[in-house]
């Protein structure tokens, strides 16, 4: 099997949970979840095209950058961690027009297998995903290539990459630090970055996975249900982008109108 296993990766989270380490992170989770707005702007608003389309329609909600545009930026933010950061400023980008808000809330995901007490669960069976919530704030007259560095700058400035939040919220055994922690509300805004995931495990195999998610669907309650859903990824022929979203919170023309800006913030560094 290989090591270490998933029990006693857990039983070394919890260890580290109680550390003076992460403990000190909880003023960081606090403020943010403090300046936050957590107010949906579109909460109750079903628009005509809502009531005519299906909840997992096409093209309106998806969007993708290929051959000579993609070649540019693929050359220009070649790593993951550069994709990551590019999408996402699209992602606030677009968010940010779509609303008329000059900040956005929004949670993030990372792969979990960091290193902890000296074991790398690289191999490790189980599912070790985190999110977080994650807070940018924007000036919407800004330049695009200023809004990607800053949102790189306060990404980088994520205390071990997220992991804290879900160990004091959940997992602290101080009463007073998991009960504040319990108050900081969860973005109803999710991204999630792929990669190139899709390629390697959606082909032509015999056990495919699923080509959609059912996370935050009706087998899970509130919180964990985010109302937008923005999935980034590489594949063959560029960089591609899609929305899950949930109806009659998120009205269709907006999430097309984010795509489209998306897209159009993208090309904007072609």
């Amino acid at each position: 099997m290989p090591e270490p296993r998933f029990g006693l990766w857990s039983r070394q989270l919890h260890a580290k949970a109680q550390s003076r380490e992460v403990e000190a992170e909880a003023d960081y989770w606090l403020n943010l979840g403090s300046e936050a707005g957590t107010a949906w702007p579109w909460s109750g608003i079903v628009s005509s095209e809502n009531e005519k389309e299906e909840h997992d329609q096409g093209s309106p909600t998806e969007g993708q950058v290929k051959g000579e545009q993609a070649d540019c930026l693929l050359k220009r933010w070649s790593t993951a961690e550069d994709l990551h950061d590019l999408f996402l400023a699209a992602l606030v980008f677009g968010w940010c027009q779509a609303t008329g808000e000059d900040d956005c809330y929004v949670e993030l995901e990372h792969h979990g297998r960091g290193e902890v007490e000296g074991d790398k669960p690289q191999r490790t069976v189980g599912w070790m995903v985190h999110h977080f919530p994650h807070l940018v704030k924007m000036n919407r007259d800004e330049d695009s290539l200023k809004v990607v560095e800053t949102v790189q700058r306060l990404r980088a400035s994520i205390p071990n990459e997220g992991v804290g939040f879900g160990l004091l919220r959940f997992m602290s055994e101080n009463g007073s630090i998991r009960e504040k922690m319990g108050g900081i509300a969860i973005p109803r805004l999710r991204f999630v970055y792929r990669s190139r995931l899709n390629d390697t495990f959606r082909s032509n195999v015999s056990f495919p996975i699923m080509s959609h998610s059912v996370y935050g669907q009706e087998s899970f309650m509130d919180p964990h249900n985010p109302h937008l859903v923005f999935y980034a990824h590489r594949n063959k022929e560029g960089i591609g982008w899609r929305f899950r979203y949930t109806p009659n919170q998120c009205p269709i023309e907006k999430v097309h109108f984010m795509s489209q800006s998306i897209k159009e913030f993208l090309l904007m560094h072609c």
